[in-house]
C-alpha cells in the first residue's frame, strides 16, 4: 500500500525534475502525477472508508438486536 507521503514525495520529485511530457506517456504522467489527482484519491478514499466505518458501528450499536435491553436478556 503506497502512503500519501510517498505520493507527495513522488509528485514533488517529478515536477522538479523537469521531465519531459511528450507522447502518450508524457500525457497519462502529467494527467496523473503531475495533477495530483493520485493524492487526492488517497485523500478522498481515506475519509470514505472513515464514514463507511463510522456509519457501520453507529448502526450496529443503534439497531434493536445490539440494544441494551436484549443483551441483557441473554445473561
Amino acid at each position: 500500500m503506497v502512503s500519501l507521503t510517498s505520493l507527495v514525495t513522488e509528485t514533488a520529485g517529478v515536477q522538479i525534475a523537469n521531465v519531459g511530457l511528450r507522447g502518450s506517456l508524457g500525457y497519462w504522467v502529467c494527467v496523473i502525477i503531475l495533477s495530483e489527482k493520485l493524492i487526492w484519491l488517497g485523500i478522498i478514499g481515506s475519509v470514505l472508508s472513515s464514514r463507511v466505518t463510522c456509519y457501520v458501528q453507529v448502526a450496529w450499536i443503534a439497531s434493536e438486536t445490539f440494544s441494551p435491553a436484549s443483551l441483557l436478556a441473554w445473561h
